[in-house]
């Protein structure tokens, strides 16, 4: 289930739709793996659906080894060609004046986040907060002129995608 709360962050970030195919039975009905995938997408989202829906990408769709590995080519039709996500790979999304950093792993060290250090190419505004979602439990962050730091102070146990919402002045 992590995976396809990954590839869903991944996908939006980068103006995209994410179709799911849950198989069914001839009478209809799923099985139990199917239907644990299901609600964990769910839980997820009730919690994070502020940094899903309504969104648009943002200035970068996002940072990390994954996609410092594998640059989009062609039509973008370049999955399994890259490295397998980590906390350090995260996606951005936007909207209303907030950007949604989303990490793509349960973060266990400080974030690093490059694209929102106020040197950053196209950065127009410092950082006025972050938080977490309620995934996370009140982050503290300093910004720089090389980044934005994070330290993820109290992520649940099982939290295994985190989205930080980042206001900007």
């Amino acid at each position: 289930m992590p995976t396809v709360i990954h590839t869903l962050a991944d996908v939006v970030s980068k103006n995209g739709n994410l179709l799911l195919n849950i198989p069914v039975r001839g009478d209809g009905t799923i099985d139990d793996d199917e239907l644990a995938v299901v609600e964990g997408i769910a839980a997820w989202m009730d919690v994070n659906q502020e940094a899903i829906f309504g969104t648009r990408p943002w200035k970068i769709f996002g940072e990390g080894p994954a996609s410092d590995g594998a640059p989009i080519t062609a039509q973008g039709f370049n999955e399994g060609k890259g490295k397998a996500f980590t906390f350090e790979d995260v996606r951005y999304t936007t909207k209303n004046g907030v950007v949604y950093a989303i990490t793509l792993g349960r973060p266990t060290a400080p974030l690093h986040l490059k694209s929102l250090g106020t040197a950053a190419a196209g950065w127009a505004a410092p950082s006025s907060r972050s938080s977490g979602s309620a995934a996370t439990a009140s982050p503290t962050g300093t910004q720089a002129a090389d980044g934005l730091d994070i330290e993820p102070n109290d992520i649940p146990a099982g939290a295994h995608t985190v989205v930080y919402r980042i206001s900007l002045q």
